[in-house]
């Protein structure tokens, strides 16, 4: 009976050991696992910020193009629906709505451009005509890209 006694005894002045070693190996991997988790993030916020640099400068040079008589077709859009969000969790909110304003002015020219798709094979609104054919029409919309594109750009770059 008494080695069963001392083993009891041993057991019990060990646990509080075994707890506190548990404690301190769960609060190690947890803070492990979130400093990984935050670099990963980061590294992907960084990711979509570059895509929506290079997609804003794309369409920067595009309208520029398209102001000095070169064939047109739409703007990408695809990093900025898929980044948006993450720059939102970051920036600002007067540095996110002018780099939305960037795209409010790509999606501008977008729909004008799907428009006169529509009305090319007799769709759309029935009304005929070409959106983008209208020089000043086309040119302002240019215009409007790469004003604000050059806006968004630097404020993407600051804001990494």
């Amino acid at each position: 009976m008494l080695p069963n006694v001392i083993a009891a005894f041993d057991v019990a002045k060990a646990l509080p050991g075994v707890i506190a070693g548990g404690l301190v190996a769960t609060l190690l991997t947890l803070l492990v696992t979130g400093a990984r988790e935050r670099r990963k993030t980061r590294r992907e916020d960084a990711a979509a910020v570059q895509l929506i640099i290079f997609e804003l400068g794309n369409a920067q040079r595009g309208a520029s193009y398209i102001q000095h008589g070169e064939p047109w077709t739409g703007f990408p859009i695809t990093a900025w629906e898929e980044g948006r969000l993450r720059l939102a969790r970051f920036l600002d909110p007067e540095a996110w709505m002018l780099v939305a304003a960037a795209y409010n002015s790509i999606h501008g020219f977008n729909w004008r451009y799907q428009l006169d798709q529509d009305r090319a094979t007799g769709g759309g609104d029935g009304k005929h005509g070409n959106e983008l054919d209208k020089e000043e029409t086309r040119n302002d919309i240019c215009a409007s890209i790469q004003v604000a594109a050059g806006i968004a750009i630097p404020l993407l770059r600051d804001g990494v």
